[in-house]
């Protein structure tokens, strides 16, 4: 696999490329420290990922990243040496096409391994990041109070779940609760970024809490979250099989054992196989139950898994989404109407 450096700091950018170079099989094509040139060198090396420090984009601008992706069409795994600082342009690139990100300081070099490791995993599957396509038809408003629309995401989430969350009306009669595989330093700064992209209220889900309709939750990433038998949300620290923590599994399993009223629940874009068996459990309860579409994945590993397993009673492109939630949604509060009279 080919790489592309984009690194404010010569030091740094050194130090990257020597240890790609003594880690692995992987080529470091080119390094340089300004975005403008990265784009005249992809011309005549045109690289598989690009590795892209988060400071760059404080000099070159969001709008470098946004164009970066739409004349490359390839890749890119974001870089920090300090995660909590650099969070607004983490989720901004991330809102670009911007698949990931990797701390990068002295003592955790194996983890930009790791994360290098798993992009070629994208790469080799034809994967692209991809831009964001918004639904602007909502069905009416007047949705069940007390339903629950629950996500399971990993790779490439955070642009998916902006996309379908901004298409939800601000008097959303459901609660919403998010399970996304990230770095517990980056899901405050994944929540504020959240914020700006709903017109519903999200909070990171701090110690026992119930649902309320018209709110969004998300779990703070140290523990696994789940829906207790007095429909609450708290935290298990209980060991699982799965190793992602949040695990999307260990969510939906409690839920589909907990919560009687079915509703919808959704797995996006992501690596590996977690929440596959939980939307199976909860289909068998009767939920209506999505999974995204290879052909909006950028990571096409957790959905592929459900669909492989008959866990998902539809597989929709991500545009297609927020209307057939809404629609569910809409159906149940009929149903729901009809039945009290």
């Amino acid at each position: 696999m080919k790489l592309g450096l984009i690194h404010h700091q010569n030091q740094q950018k050194d130090q990257i490329r020597d240890l790609i170079h003594q880690r692995t099989d992987y080529d470091v094509i080119w390094g340089t420290n300004y975005g403008f040139h990265a784009l005249e060198l992809c011309d005549s090396q045109q690289p598989d990922l690009i590795l892209l420090d988060v400071n760059v984009m404080e000099y070159d601008g969001i709008q470098f990243v946004s164009d970066l992706i739409s004349q490359l069409k390839c890749p890119i795994l974001l870089v920090t040496d300090n995660m909590e600082k650099s969070s607004y342009w983490v989720f901004e690139a991330m809102s670009h096409g911007a698949l990931d990100v990797a701390e990068f300081k002295k003592g955790n070099e194996a983890t930009l391994i790791r994360k290098i490791q798993q992009m070629a995993l994208v790469v080799n599957d034809q994967a692209s990041a991809m831009s964001s396509r918004k639904q602007s038809n909502n069905p009416e408003k007047e949705l069940e109070p007390n339903q629950l629309i629950i996500f399971g995401a990993s790779t490439g989430g955070p642009l998916a779940l902006a996309s379908i969350l901004s298409s939800f009306p601000s008097d959303l009669k459901a609660s919403v609760v998010i399970i996304q595989h990230i770095d517990e330093k980056f899901s405050n700064g994944f929540a504020n970024w959240l914020k700006q992209r709903t017109l519903l209220p999200v909070q990171i889900v701090q110690k026992e809490i119930r649902p309320m309709p018209g709110n969004i939750y998300i779990s703070d990433s140290k523990w696994h979250l789940v829906m207790t038998p007095s429909k609450t949300l708290n935290y298990s620290s209980r060991a699982c099989a799965n190793v992602y923590k949040p695990s999307v599994d260990v969510f939906f399993e409690s839920v589909a054992k907990n919560w009687e009223s079915p509703c919808t629940a959704i797995l996006l874009t992501g690596m590996g196989s977690d929440g596959a068996q939980g939307l199976k459990q909860l289909r068998e309860k009767g939920w209506k139950t999505i999974a995204e579409a290879e052909s909006s994945c950028v990571v096409f590993g957790m959905p592929k898994a459900a669909i492989e397993l008959k866990a998902a009673s539809e597989v929709l492109d991500l545009h297609e989404i927020p209307f057939a939630v809404l629609s569910h949604l809409r159906l149940n509060y009929q149903r729901n109407h009809h039945d009290a009279h």
